[in-house]
């Protein structure tokens, strides 16, 4: 093809292949927006992402509510699902262990999961006070046992320069990420 003098010309395809392109979901925003999640439903027909990644509030009473309405929606549309799990500071043993349950009772199995406190959502900076719940290893060891065969995660739901400073232990984290 040629246009204004300049060619274009198309090779062979190649073997490598793009990464899988998702979109980030945040349950509690979702829900105030689209309760019956119709609208939601319209857009994974026309974006048809290859996953999901949702950030949940298990602070929130009706996260878990939410999820498996979700969570269904998704495994009709063959979409996988990562979920970014915002946990409480100071027992978040107790609302990982409610989210397994609920897990256990939809189709679908997430993809993966992170799984953050909550005080780690805010920037702490190098030399300032850091919070005194639970740190995010601390939540990632309480969630290993729920889930020994999920795909679970070191990093944080932010911005870069948090993960920078509060990095996870490589040896216990399947993947690393920042910002949903």
């Amino acid at each position: 093809m040629s246009v204004a003098g300049r060619t274009i010309r198309l090779g062979e395809p190649l073997s490598l292949m793009l990464p899988s392109i998702g979109c980030g979901v945040w349950l509690d925003r979702l829900f105030d927006l689209d309760p019956t999640l119709e609208r939601l439903s319209r857009q994974l027909e026309a974006v048809a992402p290859r996953h999901l990644d949702v950030l949940l509030d298990l602070r929130d009473p009706l996260t878990l509510e939410r999820l498996a309405g979700l969570m269904s929606l998704a495994s009709e549309r063959r979409v996988a699902i990562w979920l970014y799990v915002v946990c409480e500071d100071s027992d978040p043993g107790r609302s990982l262990a409610a989210l397994a349950r609920r897990l256990e009772s939809v189709s679908l199995v997430p993809a993966g999961m992170l799984v953050t406190p909550a005080a780690y959502l805010k920037s702490h900076q190098p030399d300032g006070d850091w919070p005194s719940g639970t740190s995010p290893d601390q939540a990632l060891a309480a969630a290993r046992p729920l889930w020994p065969e999920l795909t679970l995660g070191g990093g944080v739901p932010t911005y870069f320069t948090e993960l920078n400073r509060c990095r996870p232990d490589p040896t216990t984290i399947d993947f690393i990420t920042h910002a949903v």
